[in-house]
């Protein structure tokens, strides 16, 4: 009792209050006693399993040197001529050789397969043939793309005087548009001026997320350093771009601006069609019976979808359709052919009230046709406004026919002041609309998050390509260069500015509730 006398608090109190303390310090104790055993538990599993993948990693090894040896053993007994050369040698730091990336390459542009459906391609065709070699991913095989078109489109061009430009604008989704800029030499050209796509090669690809005839240009200024003036520059009359071009041309005599031919063509056949009434009414008959037929049986004779851009390029299919559905309707019936005739012939009765005016329509449309045709092939040149009036004779039936012709006899007339005695200029930026139709198919539904690194696949689809050049483009484009342009150039996607967008508002959403 000696021992409380120091302590002011009642002795029952400081029982209490010791006993607390000793059976916490109790607890305490026996749980470190478990955690003690249940440590030195794991210890003894951890050990255990040790000795396992100890064990398991022995016997890999064993494996994988049996297999390393089955792999020698193959190579030696391999031919040196099983495989083309090209899949034996690989651009420096790459894990691929020149014959993956050539065929993967060759698959996308000029097969018309996806980027995935190329790498499913050739992973098939390795394991089908049991071909000693890696099967690349597809994301691989789009950097090689934009690898390729990146080199094109950088690499020195010859500074001369007879380049053509071909210029035209592509745009997506969202403000951005992108300037595209094809050159070809005259004195690369042939007989045929109907260019192939290794026949131009990349000049410019600008991405912009404004155009107007000062930034045109601008950019054509910015073009010179790369070919030099060219000779001539041929595209069509978008409001920024004619008052680019034309300014370029003041700035540049020898320089001259040639009309695209189909884009002549289209205008003319708009001013000629646009508001009449006959035609108005042909066009929304026929998008009438195609909603009509299009689930039912009688879907074989369906008019063709109209487009909503670029209508008088493509009035051709429109004309042809009810041209032969016509036809077909005045023949007796063919037991070959498995449809209701009788049915076919009610259901279309009212097109033999448009009959004349489609023969007009037609004879309208084989004019441009043969101009875009003679112009095409053979270019601008001193001349060629006689031969075409020569060829448009037997076109030519009605007045109005007449007068489509004399307006475009004297387009090429003036247009062919612009060459020079023995001189050959292209009259038709087709190949630029090529170009971008290809993109448009490469991109698939990413044209919806508007400018990607896939852009540069148009500068890729053009020129010529080997393995030659493959293997320069992987050895001199690293990635950090090809991330540095797209980051430069392209900034973010519009895919990426609608995920930060939603990214925040489901954030405040989840901070509110």
């Amino acid at each position: 009792m000696e021992y409380f006398k120091d302590y002011k608090t009642p002795i029952k109190k400081l029982c209490k209050c010791f006993q607390k303390s000793r059976d916490e310090w109790k607890d305490k104790c026996l749980k470190s006693k478990k955690d003690i055993k249940r440590l030195k538990n794991q210890n003894k599993y951890s050990q255990k399993r040790i000795y396992d993948l100890k064990q398991t990693i022995n016997e890999l090894k064993e494996d994988l040197a049996n297999v390393k040896v089955e792999l020698d053993n193959n190579k030696h007994n391999k031919k040196d001529d099983d495989l083309p050369e090209a899949f034996n040698e690989i651009p420096s730091k790459h894990t691929y050789s020149t014959g993956h990336i050539m065929l993967f390459i060759s698959l996308v542009l000029f097969s018309g397969i996806s980027l995935r459906g190329a790498a499913n391609a050739i992973e098939i065709f390795i394991l089908q043939f049991q071909l000693n070699l890696l099967i690349p991913s597809w994301y691989a095989g789009r950097l090689w793309l934009m690898r390729l078109g990146l080199y094109k489109l950088m690499v020195p061009k010859q500074i001369s005087k007879d380049w053509i430009w071909i210029v035209d604008h592509t745009n997506q989704i969202g403000s951005e548009k992108c300037l595209l800029i094809l050159g070809v030499r005259l004195s690369s050209l042939g007989s045929n001026l109907c260019l192939k796509h290794e026949d131009v090669e990349p000049i410019s690809l600008i991405p912009v997320s404004s155009s107007n005839g000062q930034i045109v240009w601008e950019q054509l200024e910015e073009s010179v350093k790369k070919t030099g003036v060219p000779r001539a520059i041929v595209g069509d009359h978008g409001s920024d771009l004619k008052s680019g071009i034309e300014r370029f041309c003041k700035t540049h005599k020898k320089t001259d601006y040639i009309y695209d031919i189909k884009h002549k063509t289209a205008s003319v056949l708009k001013h000629e069609l646009k508001g009449n009434e006959d035609w108005e009414n042909y066009c929304k008959y026929a998008n009438q019976k195609r909603n009509e037929i299009q689930q039912t049986k009688l879907a074989p004779a369906m008019p063709p979808n109209q487009k909503s851009k670029a209508r008088f390029m493509n009035i051709g299919r429109l004309i042809s359709w009810g041209k032969k559905l016509l036809s077909f309707l005045k023949r007796p019936k063919k037991k070959s052919i498995e449809i209701d005739h009788e049915e076919l012939r009610i259901k279309f009765k009212e097109l033999k009230k448009f009959e004349t005016k489609i023969e007009e329509w037609n004879e309208l449309y084989q004019i441009t046709k043969k101009t875009e045709s003679l112009v095409r092939k053979e270019g601008i040149y001193k001349g060629c406004a006689s031969k075409l009036e020569t060829e448009l004779k037997d076109q030519v039936k009605t007045e109005r026919g007449q007068r489509i012709a004399n307006e475009l006899i004297e387009f090429v007339e003036q247009e062919s002041l612009k060459a020079k005695d023995n001189e050959k200029l292209l009259g038709s930026s087709e190949i630029i609309e090529s170009v971008f139709g290809k993109l448009k198919r490469i991109e698939g539904d990413q044209d919806k998050s508007g400018f990607t690194g896939n852009v540069l696949s148009i500068c890729a689809m053009v020129s010529k390509t080997t393995t030659e050049t493959i293997k320069k483009a992987m050895e001199t484009i690293p990635t950090k260069e090809l991330q540095k342009w797209c980051k430069e150039n392209l900034g973010e996607s519009i895919q990426c500015k609608r995920n930060r967008i939603l990214q925040s508002c489901a954030s405040e959403a989840i901070e509110k509730s």
